[in-house]
């Protein structure tokens, strides 16, 4: 495929994809625990807009705002695979897209 992973979500509990997530395109070992330390991780980069072919339904993905959750994407340029972390307050959200 073709393009730069990217994900949106908003969650039951309020939680949003915005920049204060952290990404990364290489997945390390606990990455998903909650004391896992992330801080060199870069913070996620918001996209203004989603232009991207989604090559199994064939349809363009126009900007989608969902409950105030903003488009994410890693700020390793190239990498097909991206992990997404939230680490606040002792509360921990992750994501994956490959």
């Amino acid at each position: 495929s073709s393009g730069r992973p990217c994900i949106i979500g908003s969650f039951s509990d309020g939680k949003v994809t915005n920049s204060s997530w952290k990404c990364t395109s290489g997945t390390e070992l606990d990455w998903k625990k909650p004391g896992f330390n992330d801080s060199l991780w870069k913070s996620a980069v918001k996209l203004n807009s989603v232009r991207e072919r989604d090559l199994d339904r064939g349809c363009l993905i126009n900007e989608i705002q969902r409950h105030g959750a903003k488009w994410i994407t890693s700020a390793d340029n190239g990498q097909q695979n991206m992990y997404c972390r939230l680490n606040r307050f002792k509360c921990q959200s992750t994501l994956y897209h490959n």
